[in-house]
C-alpha cells in the first residue's frame, strides 16, 4: 500500500483511505471537508465539524452537511454547555425530516460501555418535538458476558435512568434567508445516575441521523460513527489554510486495498464481506483476490471506487474460526498485470467467547521457534557427520 503523502497535508495516502468506515478522504486535496484545517491536523477530515463546545455561548457544530451526496437537508446544529447540562439547538425545515435521531455518548467511553449512552428521538412536526428519550445501560454487561446491554425503559432493566420530564425542550419558528425553519432546543441535564457531570475538557460523542416515513434515512456522519466534542471555556486557536489540490499521481502498482469484516454469523459458519477499494486513478480489470482457500474475482472496478465481495468460513467444533491474515491480489490496468500482497488484521469469529488473540500470536511464535530449533539441530547434525567422515578419511 502506498504510504506517500500526495497532497502534502501530513496525512499519508494510506491514512486518507482509512479516514472513514465506508468513505475515504481525498489524497489529492489537502482539506477534504473544506473547513480550513489540513487533513493531517483535522481529527475528522471527512466532516466540516467543530470539535469544541463553548461554555454559555452557542457554538455551530455542523450545518447542511450530509454523508450521502444524493440527499440534501437544510439544517444547522449548535450547542452550548454550563453547570446545568448540555444544550443542543437544531434548526431545520420541518418538511425535510419526519424524525431525527440523536445519539450521545456522554461518558466518552464508547457506545457499548457505561451508562452514558443517550438516544433522543425528535419529531419536528409535533407540538413537543422530543417524543422519546432513553439510555442504553451497559454497566452490567461489562462485568459479565452473560448479561446484555439494556435500555432503561426495558422492563428487564427495572428502573429508569432518564425520563422525558428530565429534559427541558422548547421549539419555535424562525425565518432564515426568507424560509421558515423549525428551531428545537433541548437541555440534557446533569445526571448523577448516568454519570453526566458537565465540566471543562470533558468530551462527549455525538451522532445525528434524519429519518423518513418511507423507512429511508440519512446520517450526518458515517452510520454507526460518533464524533467526539470537547467542552471548553475559551475557543481554541486554529490556523486555517487554503486547500491545495494536485493532479493524480501514477500509482497503478499499488491500486488495491482491502478490508474484511463479519456480515452474518451462525453456529456453523460465518459470512465474510471483503471491502475492495480501487486506490488508483485509473480503472482496473480482472481482479483476483486469494484469501486463505478462497479466491474472489471482480471483472471491473472504476477509479477511486469500491466494491464488496463475500466468502463463507465454516466454524470449528468449538464454534470459532480465525480469518486468514494475508491476501494475494492480482489485477490488470490496461494490458499491464500487477501483483500485490497485503497483511490483514487478526479477526476471530466466535459464537461463544473468542480465544485470546495473545494466545494465537504466542502459538504462531512457538511454531516459528520450533521450526528454527529444528533447523538448528539439523544443521548441527550435518556438521558432526561431516567431521566424522573427514576423520574416517
Amino acid at each position: 500500500m502506498n504510504s506517500s503523502d500526495s497532497d502534502g497535508d501530513e496525512l499519508s495516502d494510506r491514512g486518507e483511505f482509512l479516514a472513514g468506515i465506508f468513505f475515504s478522504s481525498n489524497p489529492l486535496s489537502s482539506d477534504t471537508d473544506g473547513d480550513g484545517i489540513p487533513d493531517g491536523k483535522d481529527p475528522y477530515p471527512l466532516y466540516p465539524v467543530s470539535t469544541c463546545i463553548l461554555e454559555n455561548n452557542w457554538t455551530k457544530i455542523i450545518e447542511k452537511y450530509i454523508n450521502y451526496p444524493r440527499i440534501r437537508v437544510n439544517y444547522r446544529l449548535e450547542a452550548l454547555w454550563n453547570n446545568s447540562g448540555l444544550v443542543l439547538r437544531l434548526s431545520l425545515r420541518p418538511q425535510e425530516a419526519d424524525h431525527i435521531l440523536i445519539h450521545l455518548d456522554l461518558d466518552s467511553n464508547g457506545w457499548w460501555h457505561g451508562k452514558g449512552n443517550y438516544e433522543l428521538i425528535l419529531s419536528p412536526k409535533a407540538g413537543n418535538p422530543l417524543i422519546k428519550a432513553h439510555v442504553l445501560d451497559c454497566s452490567e454487561a461489562e462485568k459479565s458476558l452473560d448479561k446484555p446491554c439494556l435500555w432503561d425503559d426495558d422492563p428487564r432493566h427495572g428502573y429508569r435512568l432518564v425520563t422525558l420530564n428530565d429534559f427541558k425542550t422548547t421549539s419555535y419558528n424562525k425565518l432564515i434567508e426568507g424560509k421558515l425553519y423549525k428551531v428545537i432546543e433541548i437541555l440534557i441535564p446533569r445526571n448523577s445516575k448516568t454519570g453526566f457531570i458537565p465540566k471543562e475538557n470533558r468530551t462527549i460523542g455525538l451522532r445525528l441521523e434524519f429519518r423518513y416515513e418511507n423507512s429511508s434515512w440519512a446520517t450526518v456522519f458515517e452510520r454507526y460513527h460518533l464524533v467526539y466534542l470537547t467542552l471548553v471555556k475559551k475557543p481554541p486557536s486554529i490556523t486555517r489554510v487554503e486547500a491545495k489540490n494536485i493532479s493524480p499521481p501514477s500509482n497503478e502498482d499499488k491500486a488495491i486495498y482491502i478490508k474484511q469484516y463479519v456480515e452474518f454469523l451462525t453456529e456453523k459458519y460465518a459470512k465474510i464481506v471483503v471491502f475492495v477499494e480501487n486506490y488508483a486513478f485509473k480503472d482496473i480489470e480482472n481482479i483476483s483476490i486469494k484469501i486463505g482457500n478462497h479466491t474472489l474475482r471482480l471483472d471491473y472496478l472504476k477509479a477511486r471506487k469500491s466494491a464488496k465481495l463475500r466468502y463463507t468460513v465454516p466454524l470449528t467444533e468449538k464454534k470459532t474460526a480465525v480469518l486468514p491474515r494475508r491476501a494475494y491480489i492480482e489485477y490488470f490496468v490496461g494490458s499491464k498485470k500487477y501483483n500485490l500482497e497485503q497483511s490483514l488484521p487478526i479477526i476471530i469469529v466466535s459464537v461463544e467467547k473468542p480465544p485470546d488473540i495473545g494466545l494465537i500470536l504466542l502459538k504462531d511464535s512457538l511454531i516459528t521457534i520450533a521450526i528454527l530449533a529444528a533447523a538448528t539441530v539439523l544443521a548441527y547434525a550435518i556438521i558432526l557427520i561431516k567431521k566424522k567422515v573427514q576423520k574416517t578419511i
